[in-house]
């Protein structure tokens, strides 16, 4: 069976729910405050895993009554939580501001997910060789993934990085990346763009100075707009789905566990790129079912509830 490893950050979500997002020296007031099992490795482990395919999870979490209380509930979802491991640092923690309109600001509290070392990769490395892609995002030290990313090219394995959240430093994973998955914000940072309203023609002028870097594939996530799929041949603009969007706080990581659900069954050393935009509809497809719930891993569907949900439409 085909494998995905996840490099695996681990948070606790404090979701508080508000009719606006507050401004800087603003106070509003909230209406809920709901507690969720979150981090977007862990929500992009368990979209993909909800999709059929066979996971490994790769992070760390602390000793303390949140990391037993996350390692629980992985367990529950299936996910083996073998490479899981526990230090002394604090369980991550991220604290998520939604409005009315379903948008949403986040700041994390790394915690131990930013203590994972040489020892924790160690244990993991034998087992690069038995998957067929690694997914990673920013969450994580980015020297670990910059060595997990240089096995998994030596052993001709895909890599796929989600940018997030933005660290300039991510430009020393490039050349091991195979296939790069930013949003406007983060698509905005890596190019340097004043902070405006992204086009698609400022992605499909700029992106060959990220794709020279290393990656085959550029996949630029446009929220409610869609998605624009370049490579260094070839572009393709995705629209999004039209739904009524409640919590788009894991839409992103959803889109990338559809994504790569469905890129695990191309066979191949590389998909082509017609694959890689099948394979970001799809992902279209999950994500415009997740932000129709509340929370993060709550929201995460099944293959059957999207092949059902889409059935008909």
């Amino acid at each position: 069976m085909s494998k995905v490893m996840v490099l695996t950050s681990l948070n606790v979500d404090y979701t508080i729910k508000t009719t606006k997002i507050p401004e800087i020296g603003e106070t509003v007031v909230a209406s809920d405050l709901i507690e969720n099992f979150g981090g977007k490795g862990a929500n992009q482990l368990l979209g993909i895993h909800r999709l059929g395919v066979d996971t490994i999870a790769f992070g760390k979490v602390g000793k303390d009554a949140l990391g037993e209380k996350y390692l629980h509930h992985l367990q529950g979802q299936g996910i083996n939580t073998t490479y899981i491991s526990q230090g002394p640092e604090k369980t991550g923690l991220a604290f998520i501001v939604v409005d009315e309109a379903g948008q949403n600001n986040i700041c994390i509290l790394p915690g131990a997910n930013g203590s994972i070392d040489q020892t924790d990769l160690d244990n993991i490395r034998d087992k690069i060789a038995d998957v067929d892609i690694i997914v990673s995002q920013l969450e994580v030290p980015i020297a670990i993934t910059n060595t997990i990313f240089s096995i998994a090219k030596k052993l001709n394995k895909i890599t796929v990085l989600n940018p997030a959240p933005f660290k300039a430093s991510y430009k020393m994973l490039l050349k091991n990346t195979d296939i790069l998955v930013p949003n406007e914000s983060e698509f905005i940072s890596m190019t340097n763009l004043p902070n405006k309203q992204l086009s698609q023609e400022d992605i499909l002028q700029l992106s060959p100075q990220i794709l020279n870097e290393g990656p085959s594939y550029l996949i630029v996530t446009m929220g409610g707009a869609g998605v624009l799929v370049t490579s260094p041949e070839d572009q393709r603009f995705i629209s999004a789905k039209k739904v009524a969007a409640i919590d788009t706080t894991a839409a992103g990581d959803s889109f990338i566990g559809g994504l790569v659900s469905q890129l695990v069954t191309t066979k191949e050393a590389m998909p082509t790129f017609e694959q890689v935009v099948h394979a970001a509809e799809f992902g279209n497809k999950v994500a415009a079912l997740t932000v129709q719930k509340n929370g993060a891993q709550d929201s995460l569907p099944t293959l059957k509830e999207v092949t059902n949900y889409w059935l008909d439409k």
